[in-house]
């Protein structure tokens, strides 16, 4: 692995020497500049503006998609299908106003879909406003698409695999875009295929008392698949009024084998238990999108009422066989779990945005949110004649409904130098539990403010101040009572008790030459809510993971983002940032303060013969979350990518977790601490291959979309336990 490390960087030595004899004779496609009187003017391809700053795509970014832009965007952090920004978790990203609701692989593989030949800008507010739902609490990314009213249609397909020990991955991708007179059609139809994903786990416990120990190690074999069919119809009548529906399809399914070996020594006596779990998991995910738009002047100003519903669920069916061979007494158990959850969400909103003049704008919405949760799971045993009955006790059930009432407004206005933009959001939720028959009614209020000023006329020098109120709500499965056994000596469950976190968020952020920044700030919560390990109170050998709501828990933190280009042939990325995290689990508890450092890094070669070079890092300190703790993890990344055919083709060639990192956890319990190694390909040194062709027909149009008001509800109901 040294000699081929070696290797890469002898060749990139020597293409940056070629590169600087020969790359001039693509510089003028590359970086557009204007020369004026000897005077060579570049454009800032990173801005800020008031609350956000924007990133412009230049043409020398060709061959790219929507990740890779992402990554080398200042102060964006997307490591393993989650995004945040300066380190601020629940990130969500619009495309054209429209919210991307995936997460992990999925939500990677549409980013990848995306081109950047198709991408104008992305406009990046790390602090959302009282318009967007309460619970945005990680800010907001915005992909706005080029716009091309003209007609056309056009075709895409892309590939990508993935493979590594015991390891391959499949995604195929289809686009279309298709414009005539007064109506757009656009879809897609993805897939992610997993036929070979094998790892290994590894626990081991270190117990205060000498006479006990513990060793556990699973093999586990995975095949997942994964289908998203996209669709929808813009229609425009006329320049005033748009219509737009739009249709999605999730199907999911989840094939997974582990045997397992645990010894145990307790109290002198000695135990052996063999371990084959079997788990079949399918599941289906709806939506559908409803939108209209009115233009009521010339200024910009506009209605626009917004609907959504979704509907999911899951059948999930796990068996189970123990063998327990022990000094005193042996058994051999076959048991199978059987969950069914059906989730549901809907949305309406309406909104009136009024461009007083060019330096005012007013902003007024109403919203209307209805969840509802129909979780209910069984446990059943094999009986001597292999008869399956059910197993008292082990019924659990959980119906709930959320119904939230929203009203909310904003004003923002510029007046010289200074930038000012408040809101203030009111929303009222109701919660029915209906297993428990309790009902919970509750008002909050959340404001928001963002002030920028700029030191100086020409805006090289900037400082802008936010705070912001907001809401966390737990994710359906963190509400579930249903367990779900992770081996003899494991579980997970949820809890129906938890209550919402909420925020208050502040930073201070200096701008210099409209890119390079240096925030302070901070992220102050209450009930947050955390994983935490726990035993059994039946039988203390037993450790489960579960969810609570913590008292208090504050981040303090510095983050710096140098986006560097020293030549127009190379980028240079880096984002550090460091965090002071005060936890005080309980009321009545001591606070603990852990140091936290974060930091990735992006350097990006633009060689001879339309060929790009990256490299890639990105890593943390160890990191705490109640009574656990994740040690520290650094990967190092490189991809090489090639343009053909006049841009129309991109090959890719790379390879992730260069040294082939692995995470690992500990959990510290009353009686012993527990430490877990997990060995997952879809994680380890895997090689990437991709083929992307774009063909069209006609001339290039801007593609529109429905927008969408679900928003930050929908990752509460496609978020999984974990």
């Amino acid at each position: 692995m040294k000699t081929l490390f070696l290797a890469v960087v002898l060749f990139f030595i020597v293409s940056v020497s070629r590169a600087q004899q020969s790359i001039h004779d693509t510089l003028p496609e590359m970086i557009p500049m204007q020369t004026l009187d000897e005077i060579t003017v570049r454009p800032q391809y990173i801005r800020h503006q008031n609350n956000h700053y924007t990133i412009q795509v230049s043409p020398a970014e060709k061959g790219k998609n929507g990740e890779d832009l992402l990554r080398q965007a200042p102060g964006i952090w997307l490591s393993q299908g989650k995004i945040s920004i300066n380190g601020s978790s629940g990130t969500r990203v619009f495309i054209d106003g429209r919210e991307i609701r995936l997460e992990g692989e999925l939500f990677t593989n549409y980013l990848q879909s995306l081109k950047s030949e198709d991408i104008a800008r992305i406009e990046v507010y790390p602090v959302a406003g009282a318009e967007h739902d309460a619970n945005m609490k990680g800010g907001i990314i915005q992909i706005w698409m080029k716009r091309n009213r003209n007609k056309g249609t056009e075709f895409s397909a892309a590939v990508t695999t993935q493979v590594g020990k015991n390891y391959q991955q499949y995604q195929p991708h289809i686009g279309w875009k298709y414009h005539c007179s007064h109506l757009d059609w656009y879809g897609s139809l993805s897939a992610d295929y997993q036929p070979q994903l094998e790892g290994v786990t590894k626990v081991s416990r270190e117990y205060s008392s000498t006479t006990s120990a513990f060793q556990s190690v699973s093999d586990f074999h995975q095949r997942n698949s994964n289908h998203i069919l996209r669709t929808g119809i813009i229609w425009s009548p006329d320049s005033l009024n748009t219509f737009g529906i739009e249709g999605e399809a999730l199907v999911q399914s989840v094939f997974d084998r582990t045997f397992g070996e645990t010894d145990m020594a307790s109290s002198g006596i000695q135990s052996h238990s063999i371990e084959q779990y079997k788990q079949k998991k399918q599941g289906q995910i709806a939506t559908g999108s409803l939108s209209y738009l009115r233009r009521i002047d010339d200024a910009g100003s506009e209605i626009k009422f917004l609907s959504d519903y979704t509907r999911r669920n899951t059948d999930d069916r796990q068996y189970t066989h123990l063998q327990q061979i022990g000094e005193v007494f042996s058994t051999d158990t076959l048991y199978r779990q059987l969950t069914d959850k059906w989730y549901s969400i809907g949305t309406a909103n309406l909104v009136w945005t009024q461009n007083i003049d060019s330096q005012s704008r007013f902003l007024a919405g109403v919203k209307y949110t209805h969840s509802s949760i129909d979780d209910y799971s069984t446990y059943e045993g094999a009986n001597k004649y292999e008869h399956w009955t059910l197993v008292d006790g082990y019924q659990h059930g959980l119906k709930y409904k959320e119904q939230i009432y929203a009203g909310y407004f904003t004003y923002s206005h510029q007046w010289k130098r200074l930038s000012i933009k408040a809101g203030l959001r009111a929303e009222h939720v109701r919660t029915d539990n209906l297993t428990s028959h309790v009902v919970t009614k509750k008002l909050d209020w959340f404001p928001s403010v963002q002030v920028t000023y700029s030191l100086n006329r020409l805006q090289t020098w900037m400082l802008a101040g936010e705070y912001a109120r907001y809401i966390e709500r737990p994710h359906f499965a963190a509400l579930s009572p249903n367990p779900i056994q992770l081996s003899e000596y494991a579980y997970q469950v949820g809890n129906p008790q938890l209550r919402p976190t909420y925020i208050h968020r502040f930073n201070m952020t200096l701008i210099y030459d409209y890119r390079y920044t240096l925030t302070m700030g901070g992220n102050l919560h209450t009930d947050l809510i955390r994983e935490f390990s726990k035993q059994d109170a039946a039988n203390p050998e037993i450790s489960y993971i579960t969810y609570e709501n913590h008292y208090r828990e504050n981040h303090w933190f510095v983050a710096l983002s140098t986006p560097f280009q020293p030549f127009y042939w190379w980028r240079l990325s880096l984002n550090l940032i460091g965090v002071r995290q005060d936890i005080r689990t309980y009321r009545d508890s001591k606070m603990q303060s852990h140091y936290l450092f974060f930091g990735n890094a992006l350097s990006s070669f633009s060689l001879p013969f339309d060929i790009t070079m990256e490299f890639r890092y990105e890593g943390n300190s160890r990191l705490y979350s109640g009574n656990s703790e994740v040690a520290p993890m650094h990967q190092v990344h490189f991809q090489f990518r090639k343009r053909l055919l006049d841009d129309r083709m991109v090959i890719t060639l790379g390879m992730n977790n260069l040294f082939n990192r692995m995470a690992s956890y500990s959990g510290h319990l009353e009686n012993y601490s527990q430490h877990t190694r997990i060995s997952i390909p879809s994680s380890g040194r895997r090689f990437q291959v991709g083929i992307s062709y774009r063909f069209q027909q006609g001339k290039k149009f801007r593609q529109k979309s429905v927008e969408k008001t679900i928003g930050g509800e929908r990752n509460r109901l496609t978020r999984e336990f974990k």
